[in-house]
């Protein structure tokens, strides 16, 4: 009968640590507000007028990064101009538990994260 006492009370303290883990990381993941994002180009020209809505990056040479920004919470379209005056755009949901993202523009002219 002992054991089966110490085990009914481990059962309880396994089951209320995982509960409240469960509980403190949900939490966690929704109290983002503001995101460091930065754009990478890896497209073969230079890229001008980068854009998250009305955030603007400056020009990217081939293989660079920018610095970074905050964006908060939301859906926002980007945009940018190569060098030889290619527009691209497309729509992008900032948001989930990252609070840093790290935009790839590539080879093609696709955005992806």
């Amino acid at each position: 009968m002992i054991f089966t006492n110490n085990t009914t009370g481990l059962h309880k303290v396994i089951t209320t640590i995982i509960l409240t883990s469960f509980i403190f990381l949900a939490s966690c993941s929704e109290n983002i507000e503001n995101y460091s994002v930065s754009v990478t180009n890896n497209f073969f020209e230079k890229l001008h007028n980068i854009k998250i809505s009305s955030v603007q990056f400056d020009s990217l040479s081939v293989n660079e990064t920018t610095p970074i920004k905050l964006i908060e919470k939301g859906s926002y379209v980007f945009s940018c101009e190569t060098e030889s005056n290619l527009v691209f755009t497309t729509n992008i949901v900032i948001g989930g538990n990252e609070s840093r993202i790290k935009l790839f523009v590539d080879e093609h002219g696709n955005l992806s994260k």
